[in-house]
């Protein structure tokens, strides 16, 4: 919220959502995604819970599919 207040020109949200129980997570994720949306904010999300990512419902990249690319090289 304090970040949003600040008008970001982009935010990068590292772990933002993990210490929380499953109801307020899911309305905190519901609230930062939306209003990043309405604003204009790109983001990048930094997490380790693809439910974070799947509900923002933009493009994922996950790196540990990039590890094993890389590693079969």
């Amino acid at each position: 919220m304090r970040v949003l207040l600040s008008e970001p020109k982009t935010l990068l949200l590292d772990e933002p959502f993990s210490a929380l129980d499953t109801s307020l997570r899911e309305h905190l994720r519901a609230f930062a995604f939306d209003h990043a949306r309405q604003l204009g904010l790109p983001a990048l999300l930094v997490m380790h819970d693809r439910d974070d990512a799947t509900v923002a419902n933009e493009k994922i990249i996950d790196l540990s599919e990039l590890r094993e690319t890389t590693s079969q090289n």
